[in-house]
């Protein structure tokens, strides 16, 4: 390239360098809103940028209003042209970088396999349909998912709705078999604060939310899917049919009512009532007596059996409950209790009253029945 020839090209390539040198430096302010630690807006104003690209725009028009035009010369100014309105539209954050490119090449897709495996669709179904898991059990691992998944499935559509205009996930129909107070508590899953304030459009989030959570809420559907065929494989599609009441007790060795030395003989227990240490006088529960895993057995002072204590290794139910299960499943049976109660180690007590003076107590830790009280 001659002295000459370079003299004429440099002003147009002066102008391109202007309209792409702020790509990689940054002259101007930027702040960043977050919510709960998660970016959810923010401006990034770059004046450096904004100042070159306006430079190398005027080099650029009066390039093109020079006479006579040379033909290298001409081309280099009209590439510099756009180079430089598009610099100035996104300094001055008219444009958005991840937007252009989200909507030139489209948002990322979750992969079409990503849902649950032939074998873990096998070992969770036949994990769904064993005996011990009844109804209620079924239907509260069911919601559970479906709460879940419904959380995922409106971020998702919130974040796509706002920044790619194409959801790849939507709401996924529920059962008829679910009350309409369940149903609203699925519903209600999804009205969270993620939903309400998707983040700020970027790369990132994009990967995040249209890929990565809609991948989640795939296995998630797969996971729904596999319990409601279960529920209704065993129970049919029409509504859940009234369960026991909370007094009833199935599967235990002992009842209400009976004498401790009858019950020992029956038994072939060996060890007495143990006395209760600091009992109140007026109190109906005066002596223990194991009779075996999970199952003690309190007596008055006439040696009457008045209160069963169940707790984990009895393998019956009280109330259609076994211990270990979740305290949601009790809530489902019951309903709310007629009075709750604090214990100790941050067990609550939730009690329920019957006509015949038996009261029965489900002791809440965690999230699970760690114990099951009946007295009279």
């Amino acid at each position: 390239m001659t002295k000459t020839s370079w003299r004429d090209l440099r002003r147009p390539l002066l102008a391109i360098a202007l309209a792409l040198l702020p790509f990689w430096l940054f002259l101007g302010a930027s702040n960043e809103l977050r919510v709960n630690g998660e970016l959810v807006g923010g401006s990034r104003f770059n004046l450096g940028g904004l100042a070159m690209a306006l430079a190398g725009l005027g080099l650029a028009v009066g390039i093109l209003r020079e006479r006579p035009r040379r033909t290298p010369r001409l081309a280099l100014a009209l590439l510099a042209l756009p180079l430089c309105l598009f610099q100035a539209a996104v300094s001055a954050e008219i444009l958005s970088l991840d937007r252009l490119q989200a909507a030139l090449l489209g948002p990322p897709a979750p992969d079409p396999a990503a849902g649950l495996s032939q074998a873990e669709r096998a070992r969770l179904a036949a994990s769904a349909r064993r005996p011990i898991l009844d109804e209620v059990v079924l239907r509260d691992e069911f919601l559970t998912v479906s709460r879940r998944l419904r959380a995922q499935t409106e971020e998702h559509i919130a974040y796509a709705t706002l920044c790619h205009r194409h959801a790849w996930l939507a709401v996924a129909p529920l059962p008829a078999w679910l009350s309409e107070a369940e149903r609203a508590e699925v519903a209600a899953a999804g009205n969270g604060a993620r939903s309400a304030t998707p983040p700020a459009c970027s790369a990132a989030a994009s990967r995040s939310l249209m890929q990565d959570l809609a991948e989640q809420a795939l296995r998630d559907r797969d996971l729904a899917d596999i319990i409601q065929a279960a529920r209704e494989e065993r129970f049919g599609t029409g509504p859940a049919q009234p369960g026991p009441p909370p007094w009833q007790l199935e599967g235990a060795p002992a009842a209400l009512g009976e004498t401790g030395e009858a019950l020992r003989a029956r038994l072939g227990l060996a060890d007495r009532p143990e006395p209760l240490e600091g009992a109140p006088e007026a109190s109906p529960l005066q002596a223990r007596l194991p009779l075996g895993p999970g199952v003690t057995a309190y007596l008055d002072r006439a040696g009457v059996v008045r209160g069963l204590l169940l707790e984990e290794g009895f393998a019956g139910r009280l109330g259609g409950v076994r211990p270990t299960q979740t305290a949601s499943s009790v809530l489902r049976r019951h309903g709310p209790p007629a009075r709750e109660v604090a214990l100790q180690g941050g067990v609550r007590g939730l009690l329920y009253g019957h006509e015949d003076g038996a009261v029965p107590r489900f002791d809440m830790r965690d999230g699970a029945v760690v114990g099951m009280l009946l007295i009279r």
